[in-house]
């Protein structure tokens, strides 16, 4: 059961545009989840079902448009640096380049 699971994990992993831990901490709070799981972990029932609901529900909240693909969160950190950087300390400017960069990787909605 469990690798059917890994294999509906990680291909929802690749849709959401979203990092193993992000997953595992919003559906249980475990961080190493999808690791534990990918090195054989069984999961049980409750878990199966919590993964499943978050999938299902995430993928609803997508399709109306209420939660966006979520990404590296490693890539913020370094646009915020990099930002802060290209504008030689000016906190305005920063928040500039900063606005920019998000619009350019958000996806845009559908008017």
């Amino acid at each position: 059961m469990s690798a059917a699971l890994v294999k509906r994990i990680n291909a929802f992993l690749r849709e959401a545009d979203m990092p193993p831990s992000v997953f595992g901490r919003m559906v249980v709070r475990d961080p190493r989840l999808v690791d534990d799981l990918r090195r054989g972990r069984e999961a049980g029932r409750s878990v199966t079902l919590r993964c499943d609901d978050f999938m299902r529900n995430w993928r609803a909240a997508y399709k109306a448009g209420q939660v966006h693909k979520i990404g590296d969160r490693r890539r913020t950190v370094s646009l915020e640096e990099r930002a802060l950087r290209n504008a030689n300390g000016d906190p305005r400017q920063a928040l500039e380049l900063l606005r920019r960069a998000i619009e350019a990787v958000q996806p845009r909605a559908a008017a």
